[in-house]
């Protein structure tokens, strides 16, 4: 039996196969506790002498993918909104910022997220995101 309250769950989802983990455990959470699921994809932006410019090139697939997931949850009946955020912050900031946002009362992350980084920097991307918030962080393999 869960008896911890969650009003709101943010999801960091980058649209990949993998990232249907942490969906599910925030599913799971939100039916358990009729809490709403707001996904969140980070468009990481890289500045250099061109410009500024998106790391992935399939922004708008992801963003397909994402809103196709989103819809699947209103299908179960749950609570679900989609927020796409571009920032050259980094994702520790741009997650702790959404989850202020929407006061989230639990972010869900993935230990593989999609990024140009190895899996050693994606380990200190958490912790970096675990130290910058006050919120929990659920980290799903």
């Amino acid at each position: 039996m869960l008896n911890w309250v969650l009003n709101t769950i943010v999801v960091a989802s980058d649209g990949a196969p993998p990232s249907t983990d942490q969906l599910a455990s925030a599913r799971a959470l939100a039916r358990a506790t009729g809490a709403k699921i707001v996904v969140v994809h980070i468009i990481e932006i890289v500045r250099g002498r061109g410009g500024a410019h998106p790391i992935h090139a399939d922004e708008d697939g992801v963003a397909r993918t994402l809103q196709t997931q989103v819809n699947q949850l209103h299908a179960l009946g749950l609570r679900a909104e989609l927020e796409i955020r571009a920032s050259a912050d980094g994702l520790p900031a741009a997650l702790s910022a959404v989850a202020d946002k929407h006061d989230a009362d639990l972010i869900v992350v993935r230990r593989g997220n999609r990024s140009w980084w190895g899996a050693d920097a994606r380990h200190r991307m958490i912790a970096r995101l675990e130290r910058r918030t006050h919120r929990p962080v659920l980290t799903v393999n």
